[in-house]
């Protein structure tokens, strides 16, 4: 599988920061990801956003993810 890091943002509340990011993750098709679901690489934990069949072939699926550092 890929990721790639699509975009992330930086808010501070009441002097504590926290970075959202967002990913890309293309991986092999398979038909029981959810989108509540999470998914571990590496260090760190994505919540599953989106989960999107590309082309409709039963081939790759690509997830849009993300990720909450605080």
């Amino acid at each position: 599988g890929k990721v790639s890091p699509k975009s992330g943002d930086e808010t501070t509340n009441e002097g504590t920061s926290s970075i959202h990011r967002i990913y890309e993750v293309t991986i092999r098709y398979t038909g029981d990801i959810k989108e509540t679901y999470k998914l571990i690489h590496k260090t760190r934990t994505l919540n599953i956003k989106s989960v999107v069949d590309i082309d409709d072939r039963n081939r790759e699926i690509k997830l849009i993810c993300t990720e909450d550092v605080t």
